[in-house]
């Protein structure tokens, strides 16, 4: 189901609800690559959908989930690995990493 959403929304969701598979890899853009999804943004172009997984209750403990980065370091920053014990609603996300990380270290 595609539904449309406010990115300040969804980065309030970042390490909250939404967090990222053991299977994405880590973030990888370079600082040129931020710059152009921001100018893109700010010219209102479109950046593209996002896939997320909505994790059934039964399956959670299946699945390792990291939190989105934070804090950056170029070359040596790892995502910490995420407990989802106690999380209501689960959402792993599937395609996005990438732009959402950019925005939520952006902004």
């Amino acid at each position: 189901m595609y539904q449309s959403d406010t990115i300040i929304a969804v980065l309030k969701r970042l390490n909250d609800t939404y967090f990222l598979p053991a299977i994405q890899r880590e973030f990888v853009w370079k600082p040129a690559q931020v710059t152009r999804l921001f100018d893109s943004i700010l010219q209102d172009y479109p950046i593209g959908s996002f896939l997320f997984w909505e994790l059934e209750r039964e399956s959670r403990d299946k699945w390792d989930a990291y939190h989105f980065l934070t804090d950056f370091t170029q070359g040596g920053t790892r995502n910490r690995q995420a407990d989802l014990v106690g999380i209501t609603n689960p959402v792993l996300v599937l395609d996005g990493q990438q732009r959402l990380t950019a925005l939520l270290l952006g902004l």
